[in-house]
């Protein structure tokens, strides 16, 4: 992978991780609202979409100066957590819509 091509995937996958932390953050601030029962219901799914995001953070650390066999194996592994984080994160609003 070329530098330019790595760096354009480092600041995609970046802006994607960002993405996700705001709306767990919303997810959370929204949860405030809301019942106890309402709170427990969506508690595991955020802290599992936090677990999961922490994971990508941590591994996208790595990457800095990783070869390219490297970046292709964490570019798969990424978009394999990255939807299950996104199924978490959809399921805790459908949750907190009732």
């Amino acid at each position: 992978m070329s530098e330019l091509r790595k760096n354009a995937h480092r600041e995609k996958l970046e802006a994607k991780i960002d993405e996700q932390v705001a709306e767990v953050q919303k997810l959370k601030a929204k949860a405030k609202g809301h019942t106890a029962d309402a709170k427990l219901e969506i508690a595991g799914l955020i802290d599992k979409a936090e677990a999961q995001l922490a994971e990508l953070k941590s591994k996208f650390a790595d990457l800095t100066d990783a070869g390219e066999e490297a970046w292709d194996d964490f570019s798969k592994r990424a978009e394999d957590v990255w939807g299950e984080v996104s199924g978490s994160v959809e399921a805790a609003w459908k949750k907190l819509r009732g």
